[in-house]
């Protein structure tokens, strides 16, 4: 029997985790590679031929304005779901307690997790390019933007719990 269309099916917690963790892995494979090229002295440009500039700053400008963008749609996201889920805070912690999460906090943590992703990537790519170390600011900021988001219930169920309450 199929479900009715405006139905949606609810994600387990450990779902949710494998989505996240898996964001991150992928970060982390990409920088093995870069790391590699880079050691392996793959990357360096054919013999005669020098960079004109350091794309560096230019590439590290272009990571941070997405980190900026990507912290204010994040805040955008969180507090539309905070929204919907005040209004039925008690439904969704029993949706959490049943093991479910609440779709409102899938799609918060999915958008969170690809926001923090993209950071992390540029970052990636930089090092790729130019091989500073300065690269691994937005990386790491990135993973760990990343890893905030790692879901667990009792995290979950306090971000329900402040839905509507406000700060402090």
């Amino acid at each position: 029997m199929q479900q009715p269309r405006n139905a949606q099916r609810r994600m387990k917690l450990p779902e949710l985790t494998l989505i996240i963790g898996a964001l991150g892995s992928g970060v982390l494979l990409f920088l093995g590679v870069a790391v590699y090229l880079q050691m392996s002295g793959s990357l360096a440009p054919p013999e005669g031929v020098t960079a004109s500039q350091d794309l560096t700053p230019v590439l590290l400008g272009v990571a941070a304005l997405a980190a900026v963008s990507g912290l204010t749609v994040f805040r955008l996201i969180s507090a539309k779901a905070a929204e919907k889920l005040a209004v039925r805070r008690e439904a969704a912690l029993a949706e959490l307690t049943a093991g479910e999460v609440p779709p409102e906090l899938a799609q918060r943590t999915i958008l969170g997790g690809a926001l923090s992703e993209g950071v992390a990537l540029l970052g990636v790519v930089t090092y790729l390019i130019e091989g500073s170390p300065l690269a691994f600011v937005p990386i790491g900021l990135g993973l760990l933007g990343g890893g905030r988001l790692l879901p667990s219930r009792n995290r979950l169920a306090e971000f329900v719990s402040r839905a509507g309450r406000g700060p402090g």
